[in-house]
């Protein structure tokens, strides 16, 4: 399990990490799904291919809120195995609104986002070329 301590023969899940991931369309045949939108604390539905999603994906609105709703206002651990760069991006809490950058994974590109000044994740980067250097070498 890439994002689980394992405790005994018992994984223990990560919902710190998953429910800030961005939605992961995917590649096969559509449905309607709900993911965690942290800057809102709410789930919201988009539109899931059904294959090659990741853990910000739940069948129902009562599934993502009972695993998600809150978790926006928890300190997420930051590890070496956190996937930065597949974290929505994330205002903080400040005001200052300074233009950055986020990687995008449904569509491998860097976008600009208005940062607040403090707070925030790691997916957030001052010049697109940084972004990509960064986020696109993971991959």
């Amino acid at each position: 399990c890439h994002f689980c301590l394992v405790v005994g023969i018992k994984a223990v899940w990560k919902w710190d990490v998953w429910c800030q991931l961005q939605p992961k369309v995917g590649t096969c045949s559509a449905e309607e799904n709900f993911y965690y939108n942290a800057q809102l604390d709410a789930c919201q539905s988009f539109i899931f291919s059904g294959c090659d999603g990741n853990k910000n994906n739940f069948p129902t609105l009562v599934d993502c809120e009972r695993h998600c709703k809150g978790s926006a206002f928890m300190a997420m651990k930051e590890t070496e195995k956190t996937p930065f760069c597949d974290l929505q991006p994330n205002a903080g809490l400040c005001m200052t609104l300074i233009q950055r950058y986020y990687y995008d994974i449904n569509e491998n590109e860097c976008k600009v986002f208005l940062y607040g000044g403090c707070g925030g994740n790691q997916n957030r980067f001052k010049t697109h070329s940084q972004c990509m250097e960064r986020c696109t070498e993971e991959k």
